[in-house]
Parts: structure tokens; C-alpha cells; sequence
């Protein structure tokens, strides 16, 4: 945790640029986690305009203090950070929504409280956007111990149709900046409520453009470690509804939910294989330490 609200703001030295960006991190149970997402956006080399920290029903021991002293932090930085406090616990899609509706900048960017940014996240993705006026962009997250620093990857863009995302879903939440003037929101029912929004975008006409960095970091492998990740069938599910309801809405033809379904189980099927070799490959390692 930071130490005394004063020593910060002796360390902070001269202000520095800050972006028309707001912050949204919705927290739950995530006191081990939120000081390193929040010391990620406070490392930015631009600097966002506000952070709103989303407490989804429980935050989870020490927080409030976290945040008393994380507040002082920013405020030293001319950054303001907003705490919410939802009665109870909703869900993500539903923290974030929340979160999306008090912003007050021209951008929202979304930065899950286990997740964290490079330092330059915001500075390399808010000034392509801001180029090529982009409602929609995300880049790569990569496992922060697989990162290979270093060159970042070179600025390219690749335009997501939404027929390559129902094939597939590239986009990591925490990778995600959106023009806050976007009249979508997350599903605030079951799982995969991101994969909806990014579909939704994607088939109303706001197509999402990838921006080839690696600019965030997670600390868990997909699947089979803690959180919503290691929850496989549920995430299953999620994704099964968010596909019928797309098709329902006649965004794209429903006819072809038996194949998308189908696509998507072989999917699925392919994770319990990659989590079960994992599985082995850890058990016998634990034979084989001295």
C-alpha cells in the first residue's frame, strides 16, 4: 500500500500532460489487487483526466483507506479520482456502466482492478485515436511475466469487423477506450456482457480498430486460475447467451446461431484440453522438485 499522502506529492515533481480521458475500474473483493492497477494509471506519461473507482457491493478490507490515500496521490497530479459505491454487488458490466454514466470526459477507458497498463497506454492509444477521430480501439494484454519490453510493437492498426469477432473475441476490457458519447452499454445480465457491447458496436457501425502493442498486462492465465476466468462452462454460457441475443436482436442472421454455437463449444472444448495438459504438466513438475 502507499505510504503517507505527503511523501507522494513531494515525489510527484512537475504536473504533467493529462488526456480528456476518464478512468472506470470497477472493484469487488479486489483490495490485493486495485493499489497495483491504480499505481499502473498513476506511472501514465499522459495522464488521465479523472478516475472512478466503481465499488461493486464490497470492495474488500483496507480499500476505503487505499482509496483516502490514492485520492491524495492524484489530486497532487491534478487528477481527481471518484469513488462510487454501488448497495450491492451487480456485476462488472453493471460497475462499468455505472462508472460510463458519471465520466465527464470526452473518452472512457476501462482498466479491470487485477488487470494494469504500460506506461505509455494512454499516450500511445488516445493520440491514434484522436488522429483518426476513432470511437472504438483496444490492443494486446499480454501476461505481464511474458512481456517482452522493449519495442512496443509499432503503432499498427487493424480494423475488427464484427464477423471476425463473433469468430473470435480479440478484445480484452482493459485494453478498451471508448468515446464516452457512444449510446451502447455493457449486458448487466450472466457473463461475457463485454463480448456483447463489442459486438453491438461492431454491428451498429462502430467498428472497433486494434492497435498491435502489447499495452496491458493481467497476472493470470486465461483459464484454470482465480476469478471469472476459472469459471470455464460459466463463461460458456455467457458466451451461448450473448450469441442467441445478438442474433435475436437481428444483428446479424439467426440462422446462423447453430453454426456460431457449435464454433463456439469446439472452442470451449479446445480450453478444458489447454487447462488439463496444464494440469499434468504441473503435477508432474511437483513429482520431479526435490
Amino acid at each position: 500500500m502507499l505510504g503517507r499522502c505527503n511523501e507522494l506529492i513531494g515525489s510527484v515533481g512537475l504536473l504533467r500532460e493529462r488526456s480528456d480521458v476518464s478512468v472506470i475500474i470497477p472493484c469487488y473483493k479486489c483490495s490485493s489487487t486495485l493499489d497495483r492497477a491504480l499505481e499502473s494509471v498513476y506511472s501514465q506519461t499522459l495522464l488521465p483526466a479523472e478516475v472512478i473507482v466503481v465499488i461493486d457491493g464490497f470492495g474488500g478490507d483496507g480499500v476505503d483507506q487505499m482509496l483516502e490515500e490514492w485520492a491524495c496521490a492524484f489530486s497532487g497530479k491534478g487528477v481527481e479520482l471518484k469513488v462510487l459505491r454501488l448497495e450491492r454487488n451487480f456485476g462488472p458490466g453493471a460497475a462499468r456502466n455505472r462508472g460510463w454514466d458519471c465520466a465527464g470526459r470526452a473518452y472512457v477507458a476501462f482498466l479491470d482492478a487485477d488487470d494494469a497498463w504500460h506506461p505509455e497506454k494512454l499516450a500511445r492509444q488516445i493520440s491514434v485515436m484522436a488522429a483518426r477521430d476513432l470511437s472504438f480501439s483496444a490492443h494486446y494484454r499480454v501476461l505481464a511475466h511474458r512481456f517482452r519490453g522493449g519495442d512496443l510493437g509499432g503503432g499498427l492498426l487493424q480494423k475488427l469487423s464484427p464477423w471476425k469477432l463473433l469468430v473470435s473475441n480479440l478484445i480484452a476490457t482493459s485494453t478498451v477506450i471508448l468515446k464516452r458519447e457512444i449510446p451502447y452499454r455493457f449486458k448487466e445480465d450472466g457473463l461475457a456482457e463485454d463480448y456483447y457491447l463489442w459486438l453491438k458496436l461492431a454491428f451498429s457501425g462502430i467498428r472497433p480498430y486494434l492497435l498491435q502493442e502489447e499495452l496491458a498486462f493481467t497476472f493470470k492465465d486465461n483459464w484454470g486460475e482465480g476469478g471469472m476466468s476459472a469459471r470455464l462452462w460459466r463463461m460458456e454460457v455467457g458466451e451461448l447467451a450473448t450469441l442467441w441475443q445478438l442474433g435475436s436482436e437481428r444483428l446479424y442472421p439467426k440462422v446462423l446461431f447453430p453454426l456460431l454455437a457449435l464454433w463456439s463449444l469446439i472452442k470451449f472444448v479446445r480450453r478444458l484440453g489447454i487447462l488439463g495438459v496444464k494440469r499434468v504438466v504441473k503435477v508432474l513438475k511437483g513429482k520431479h522438485t526435490p
